[in-house]
């Protein structure tokens, strides 16, 4: 696996070389593992206490824009796909 990555390191390497560059990328996802990395290392301790608030002002920020950003669900009959359908629990069961 150490190989395979170190291939693929090479292979962009020679690419950048070449002079055929490509923009970096950012998407939506790389935005939101942000705030996975945050909500992460912020539960292991890595933040000092007088570090949380700039933390938790960039979460938010970065929570903000990714909320509207994102595509909103199409609306329908008031149903969404993320609604789970009801379960009935079965009171006689012991």
């Amino acid at each position: 696996m150490t190989e395979e990555v170190t291939d693929e390191v090479a292979e962009e390497a020679a690419t950048q070389a070449e002079g055929s560059e490509q923009p970096p990328q950012l998407s939506f996802a790389d935005i939101g593992a942000i705030v996975s990395v945050i909500d992460i290392c912020s539960k292991r301790g890595a933040f000092e206490g007088t570090e949380l608030e700039q933390v938790g002002m960039l979460r938010r920020r970065v929570t903000a824009f990714l909320d509207h950003v994102a595509p909103q669900p199409p609306e329908g009959d008031g149903e969404t796909a993320s609604e789970e359908p009801a379960v009935e629990e079965d009171s006689s069961a012991a």
